[in-house]
């Protein structure tokens, strides 16, 4: 069983499905919808900034934004996103 603490890699093919499924196929940040193939799992919490592999710390997002990213926190990117 998985849960919110659980150490799961972003390329689990079930936690894929179930992120797809939470957030109704949109990128977190954008709203958009995302074709299941082009989707990413960003970390809230980059991991270069101690952030963990864990359901609790991810998002669904498209790869452009999940690029843009980076390794900013969720909140200072926010306030920069510009699309």
């Amino acid at each position: 069983m998985i849960t919110a603490q659980s150490e799961v890699s972003t390329n689990n093919p079930d936690l894929r499905k179930a992120m797809y499924s939470v957030y109704d196929g949109k990128c977190f940040y954008t709203g958009r919808t995302i074709p299941f193939d082009d989707i990413h799992i960003d970390h809230i919490i980059p991991k270069a900034r101690g952030g963990k592999d864990c359901v609790e710390n991810y998002v669904l997002c498209c790869g452009y934004i999940n690029c843009k990213k980076n390794d900013k926190s969720d909140s200072l990117f926010v306030e920069r996103i510009s699309l």
